[in-house]
């Protein structure tokens, strides 16, 4: 026979099960007990868990945007690190009273701290739509109670927490928009304050400014072009006045008349032959006045006022004179004239006019002054409109600036409330803590299997190596391959009575054994199965009854 079918001989293998039987009962035995042994003393850990499940924003994002921009993750790690601080599971060590037994009276407190962080998990889990984001808490203890209690603790405080999270941020931001907004108010007032300081400061040379500018400018012209006219015009007739002033005083002089108010006829000026009297020459002048002016015009109105007063005094010199008086009464009516009556018509006139043009020189430097401010203004324009231009774009971008920021200080205002009010996103416990029944800690199916493999193992390994050093032979078959020889017969073991009585004392006893053995099989798989609390309740009520 082949090595390989003697490696695969499973009879072989029965026959040494059976041979050293008691190698696999005895450990497996022992492993048995050793395995009810923990599952009864080993200390039990339950474990209590909790489920939230992360709701989405209540008020759509399209009417109101959140400013908690935070991811879940973050905000879970976030919120995970400020229950694992040793601040706050101090407190709840304090509140349960976790080490209050007398066995950990010397435990120090950071090694408190570091074991009840050590019992804590949060697993977040996704759920693959769009809101459903959930994470779980658990927390391991000795007591149920104390777990259950402490885990519902636990997630009271994560929902506490992200309303505060997400308030502090949202409370944050719209600090911090207040602060950028005022600060973006006071530059868009100073702005202003500027840009109102230039349009003072440069008033009648703003753009907006110039239409009027030119228009006034054209008025003044137009002013200044009367102006001088009727200036010149006042100097022709000052020169008119003048030469019949002068004539009127020369033929004075040459003519002696026989009476004071009898006045000599001057001549025309340019023709002394031909004496001709001072009423034609106003009237020659009146008619070239009225070749040049309308009727209304003020040179026009004096002349006329003037040879009404000469016609009405040549009216009165017709008149008879009157009796010499006497010495007396002569020399008491007589007034010294120096100049006739017409004269000092003449000379009012002149003086009339002379103000008249001193009048109008100084309306003309004062519209020429205009004209050059009103000139000035529109040549510096241009320079104002770059200027104000400048000017106006800045206040324009921080203007958009202040509105945007305004808009979103407005948006953020409503984030706020949204969040005070708990219409945001939320933690919800779905699924709260309840009392565990059966402890986490000690894996009873696995601390079962484990022990039965061990048993088994062990004696297994034993009757290998007992096997594999045995140098024996086994089986005829041993023979006839050493050998070379063919085996005709084999003679069986002949027993005797003491044999078979011997053997029925080794059948009780295995019986007994394999009896014993299953009994620890089956009952530590109940214990690992049913559970140990279950188990011990279910033994003492049948025990009390």
């Amino acid at each position: 026979m082949s090595e390989a079918a003697k490696s695969i001989n499973i009879e072989h293998y029965l026959r040494l099960v059976i041979k050293y039987r008691w190698l696999i009962l005895i450990p497996l035995s022992i492993a048995l007990l050793v395995g009810i042994y923990l599952s009864l003393t080993l200390p039990r850990v339950y474990v209590a868990k909790t489920t939230i499940l992360v709701e989405a924003q209540r008020v759509p994002k399209g009417f109101v945007k959140s400013l908690v921009s935070i991811g879940i993750d973050a905000r879970i790690r976030t919120i995970s690190q400020q229950i694992l601080s040793r601040t706050n599971l101090e407190k709840i060590i304090k509140q349960f009273r976790l080490y209050s037994k007398s066995k950990h009276q010397k435990m120090y407190m950071e090694d408190k701290v570091k074991n009840v962080r050590n019992r804590i998990k949060v697993n977040v889990t996704k759920a693959g739509r769009r809101g459903a984001d959930a994470f779980s808490i658990t927390f391991k203890d000795a007591e149920p109670e104390t777990a259950m209690k402490i885990a519902n603790t636990l997630a009271a405080f994560f929902i506490d927490e992200n309303l505060k999270v997400r308030e502090a941020q949202a409370i944050g931001t719209s600090s911090f928009l207040d602060d950028e907004l005022e600060m973006m108010r006071k530059r868009l007032v100073s702005v202003e304050e500027a840009l109102r300081a230039y349009r003072r400061e440069n008033m009648g040379e703003l753009p907006e400014q110039l239409d009027a500018n030119l228009r006034i400018l054209d008025r003044l012209q137009l002013e200044l072009s009367q102006k001088q006219e009727s200036l010149r015009s006042a100097k022709n007739r000052l020169a008119d006045i003048e030469k019949m002033i002068q004539t009127i005083l020369e033929a004075k002089r040459t003519t002696p008349l026989p009476d004071d108010r009898i006045r000599p006829a001057p001549t025309v000026p340019g023709t002394e032959d031909e004496p001709v009297s001072n009423l034609d020459a106003l009237k020659n002048q009146l008619a070239l006045a009225k070749m040049r002016y309308t009727s209304r015009h003020p040179d026009i109105i004096k002349l006329k006022r003037i040879i009404a007063a000469m016609e009405a005094e040549e009216a009165s010199q017709k008149k008879p004179i009157p009796e010499p008086r006497n010495s007396m009464n002569s020399s008491a009516d007589e007034t010294p004239e120096s100049t006739p009556t017409v004269d000092i018509k003449f000379l009012a006139a002149r003086d009339s006019i002379t103000r008249e043009m001193s009048t109008f020189i100084r309306n003309i430097s004062e519209l020429q002054e205009k004209i050059g401010s009103y000139s000035k203004r529109v040549e510096n324009t241009p320079k104002r409109e770059q200027e104000l231009l400048s000017l106006n774009r800045d206040y324009e971008n921080i203007q958009e600036q202040y509105s945007s920021m305004l808009s979103r200080k407005l948006e953020a205002e409503i984030a706020v409330n949204m969040e005070r009010k708990q219409k945001g996103e939320q933690f919800r416990v779905i699924d709260p803590a309840r009392l565990p029944r059966k402890p986490s800690e000690p894996d009873m199916k696995k601390l079962f299997i484990v022990t039965i493999a061990i048993g088994l193992g062990i004696g297994g390994g034993v009757i290998f190596l007992i096997d594999f050093f045995d140098t024996s032979f086994k089986s005829p078959y041993d023979v006839e391959s050493l050998l070379g020889v063919p085996i005709l017969a084999v003679i069986p073991d002949i027993q005797q009575k003491k044999d078979k009585k011997r053997w029925k004392i080794v059948l009780i006893v295995n019986l007994l054994s394999l009896s014993t053995t299953v009994f620890l099989i089956a009952s530590f798989a109940v214990l690992a199965f049913y559970g140990v609390d279950e188990t011990t309740s279910l033994i003492r009520r049948y025990v009390k009854f």
